[in-house]
């Protein structure tokens, strides 16, 4: 079993994805963000593709060297041969750390989730073994984040006037379209700037990761809330295209000001009332980091079944 570092070539990739179509049942992952990797590691045996990482470096965070795209056989040695070559790799790169699974930054595909399920639409798709072959190669859990599930009812509805509130604040809603990609670029590059491991991304790489799903969205499961023209509370939520009558809430944000505390539950009251008029009966609050109030949020809302756990790895 031999593990090399080589370049990115579309022979490397299609290889890859080939292999990768056949190592698992329904849903496939793809490589992502290949162009944002400056090498890649394989294991062979035989000739035949082991293990595969693509390599990746991140100004915002320089001691790191990222390893996505992780794919593996059921292999400890295999994994092992893979995770001794980023090894190799991070030394002579001058890095301290390796971080993953992260396709480069936080705004690409990363974490695993432990107790692997079904996977629901714009979840991180991977085999269920791949975090204890991390664990076993001596990573720890570097950041933890829950999806929580709950299913819709109108008993869930807090008795508050949320309508009454946005006029109170003088707020005031905008539809979404695809031009409002480029305020909630703004938007989130400002209010995830204290998330740990955060890195700015640019309106146009912001906007080529979210066209690819425009043709699915709903607009009406997306509320912007303007102060003016400031963008200053977002919901976006998305059904699943994997399963009919579940919704996904993605992000839930607002603006740090003291004058915009309660929108994030305002939002929430306004997107059930919608999603229950809609007919969706299940929704999931998607990838809330352990210690992010829109986790107690959600709780609030019925979501206490913490039905998958994500982690992100580092050592």
């Amino acid at each position: 079993m031999t593990a090399q570092s080589e370049p990115i070539t579309d022979a490397l990739l299609q290889e890859t994805q080939q292999w990768i179509a056949q190592s698992y049942t329904g849903q496939k992952p793809s490589v992502s963000n290949a162009s944002g990797a400056f090498q890649a590691i394989t294991v062979r045996e035989n000739g035949q593709l082991q293990a595969f990482c693509l390599c990746y470096e991140n100004p915002s965070f320089p001691e790191y060297l990222m390893l996505g795209n992780y794919q593996c056989t059921p292999s400890g040695e295999a994994a092992a041969a893979l995770f001794q070559e980023a090894d190799n790799t991070a030394l002579q790169r001058g890095k301290k750390h390796l971080l993953g699974p992260m396709n480069g930054s936080t705004w690409h595909a990363h974490r695993f989730t432990e107790n692997l399920k079904t996977p629901y639409f714009l979840e991180f798709i991977h085999l269920p073994y791949y975090p204890q072959q991390w664990v076993e190669a001596g990573f720890k859990v570097e950041e933890r984040y829950v999806s929580q599930e709950a299913t819709l009812e109108e008993n869930l509805i807090p008795l508050a006037d949320d309508e009454a509130f946005f006029q109170q604040k003088g707020l005031h809603f905008r539809p979404f379209s695809a031009d409002s990609l480029a305020p909630v670029h703004a938007f989130c590059n400002e209010v995830f700037a204290r998330n740990n491991l955060f890195s700015p991304i640019s309106q146009d790489a912001f906007i080529a990761l979210y066209q690819p799903v425009l043709p699915i969205l709903d607009p009406e499961l997306i509320d912007l809330a303007f102060d003016g023209d400031q963008l200053v509370g977002l919901l976006f939520a998305v059904p699943d295209v994997y399963q009919p009558g579940r919704v996904i809430v993605k992000t839930l944000a607002r603006h740090p000001g003291y004058k915009y505390h309660g929108i994030a539950q305002m939002l929430s009251i306004r997107f059930l009332k919608k999603a229950l008029k809609k007919g969706f009966n299940t929704m999931i609050h998607a990838y809330m980091h352990v210690e992010n109030r829109s986790n107690k949020v959600s709780s609030d809302f019925g979501g206490g079944d913490n039905t998958r756990h994500h982690v992100l790895f580092s050592k």
